[in-house]
């Protein structure tokens, strides 16, 4: 797998793949991601600003990489009533 944060690639030996952490600002994305013949979603956990995300997978013409392109949402903010809102 190649990661990328706000467009530059991050190295990440294969052998500490199983957690890391993108520090992006604007936009990530994980590129040649060999998860064959699962899908990556059956393999990866993503969460972006703590929340749980479920990313579009996109498979490439080698029926082997996949790709998906994560964008931060809005981060979560707690009201004084204890509500959890998306703040903007």
């Amino acid at each position: 797998m190649t990661p990328y944060s706000d467009d530059q690639v991050i190295p990440v030996p294969h052998s500490e793949i199983y957690r890391f952490h993108l520090d992006a600002n604007r936009r990530a994305r994980l590129e040649k991601v060999f998860c064959n013949p699962a899908k990556p979603g059956d393999a990866i956990a993503v969460s972006i600003n703590g929340q749980s995300y479920d990313p579009v997978w996109l498979l490439d013409d080698s029926g082997i990489n996949y790709t998906t392109q994560l964008v931060p949402g809005n981060p979560l903010a707690i009201t004084r009533e204890g509500r959890t809102t998306n703040s903007h």
